[in-house]
């Protein structure tokens, strides 16, 4: 994320509903949800990286009607960093019946909506919207992966799917970001 476009960013959204840093800093994002909890950890490769949950847009918000955090859905979280990774968290045995697509489609929706609302320079848009687009599916259960190595990284069609314990309070993607960036 260059300069102009953080500077936008943060000029415009409120600090409650992203956590940011500068290059080398190490950002994280609590994830909290009925079923589990845990800290989303990575090292900013950029010149500045951002991350958040749309669904903290919308609660902040509150122009959906309906629940909380609004209809619609979406992914679980957002990177932005020299690209950005849609991340979608899924505790089950497969991946079968889960609605990834959807979900890192209307992710994609809600992400051009909040930027088309805070980048006016049409450069820095276009920028944006140049940037790749890695889908990232992290699926809690057992494991006895060797978490000092990184999460190893699976290609499942459009999405990348990365395996982590069920009892991990901390998941480090920056591993995982520079293995699909390095994969370009």
């Amino acid at each position: 994320m260059n300069d102009a476009y953080f500077s936008a960013f943060n000029q415009f959204i409120v600090d409650e509903v992203y956590v940011a840093g500068d290059h080398g800093q190490m950002v994280t994002q609590p994830i909290q949800e009925e079923k589990y909890a845990f800290d989303l950890l990575f090292k900013v490769s950029g010149s500045h990286g951002v991350v958040f949950r749309i669904e903290d847009f919308k609660a902040k918000a509150g122009y959906l009607v309906g629940t909380k955090r609004g209809h619609g859905m979406d992914n679980d979280c957002t990177i932005i960093d020299q690209a950005i990774f849609q991340v979608e968290i899924k505790e089950t045995k497969g991946m079968g019946n889960t609605h990834t697509a959807r979900q890192f489609a209307g992710g994609m929706k809600w992400l051009r909506h909040i930027l088309n609302m805070v980048v006016t320079d049409q450069d820095d848009l276009q920028q944006a919207a140049q940037m790749p687009v890695y889908n990232v599916v992290i699926r809690r259960g057992r494991s006895s992966l060797d978490r000092s190595k990184g999460y190893p990284v699976h290609p499942r069609g459009r999405n990348f799917l990365v395996m982590v314990d069920k009892n991990d309070r901390r998941v480090n993607l920056t591993k995982v970001k520079a293995h699909l960036l390095s994969s370009e």
